[in-house]
């Protein structure tokens, strides 16, 4: 929740394009739609989870109240989300939040970059990606 919520602001002095992608607010006020972690996920994960002390059960309500409590999306299109891994793949989400920010960053030129190749960013397997954006290699993991 806090990466979430630290990933979704942008701050105005600096050029954090995974930032700006994720939040959904681009340059100039351009805006797209924003991503935000598959909560679903940690819904059904801690579902039945006997929960005995009290502090644990406001904290998983709070969690789940974020992520239910977000902003509305940008201009009414849908928030994507992202980092569920359905089967162990890359979502649509996670493919357009991985494709926006290597175009913005110079790490795709034009054209849209191929699963492999995204997939390669997300896993590290081109470190020049994801050392330029590490912020996206925590979201990831605590995902």
């Amino acid at each position: 929740v806090i990466i979430d919520a630290m990933i979704q602001r942008v701050p105005s002095d600096a050029t954090n394009e995974l930032a700006r992608v994720y939040s959904g607010r681009l340059r100039n006020g351009i805006r797209c739609s924003q991503f935000s972690l598959a909560s679903l996920t940690f819904a059904e994960e801690t579902k039945d989870i006997p929960l005995l002390d009290h502090r644990a059960m406001q904290l998983r309500t709070r969690v789940l109240d974020y992520f239910s409590n977000e902003e509305e999306p940008v201009q009414g299109k849908g928030c994507q989300t992202v980092f569920g891994f359905p089967g162990m793949r890359l979502s649509a989400g996670d493919e357009d939040l991985l494709h926006r920010t290597a175009l913005l960053s110079g790490f795709s030129r034009g054209g849209r970059a191929d699963r492999v190749q995204l997939s390669r960013f997300l896993s590290g397997q081109a470190p020049d990606f994801l050392s330029c954006f590490p912020d996206l290699a925590v979201l990831r993991d605590v995902a």
